[in-house]
């Protein structure tokens, strides 16, 4: 009889303890990196369609001041970028992130805004971005 009480207790702690050790499983490693410097009109449409909004980094009146996140320490690589992006936004999911772009001393990360195109998901349409070695998170999403 007390082998079946323990067999039960562990049926029943087993699955709980696999659920308060679920992580997100996305790493810095799993997000794709898509290079998106020199797109232009000659690049294909697929190229050009995933990079399309990514020069707004370099007009700084386009972000949220109200999603901006302040990192403590300058952001020098963009697995630290990733790392303190994690920590300032932890409303979004991992799997919310799909790639990243280095792109006019800015690291870029794609965020899924709800976009009706969910076949090719890593497009920055919406982002979060640092500049290299600054602080300071921006957020930007398309207004209308």
């Amino acid at each position: 009889m007390i082998k079946y009480f323990y067999i039960l207790l562990i049926v029943l702690i087993s699955p709980s303890t696999l659920l308060a050790q679920k992580t997100d499983s996305l790493t810095f490693n799993d997000l794709k990196k898509v290079n998106c410097e020199g797109v232009d009109e000659n690049s294909s449409q697929k190229k050009q369609l995933q990079c399309m909004l990514v020069d707004v980094v370099e007009d700084s009146i386009n972000y949220f001041p109200s999603m901006t996140r302040t990192n403590n320490k300058p952001v020098i690589s963009p697995k630290m970028a990733w790392e303190a992006l994690r920590k300032l936004y932890p409303q979004y999911a991992q799997e919310e992130f799909f790639c990243w772009t280095e792109y006019s001393g800015y690291y870029i990360f794609s965020l899924d805004c709800g976009g009706p195109n969910k076949k090719n998901k890593c497009s920055f349409l919406c982002m979060i971005y640092i500049p290299i070695g600054g602080t300071e998170f921006w957020y930007f999403v398309p207004r209308t």
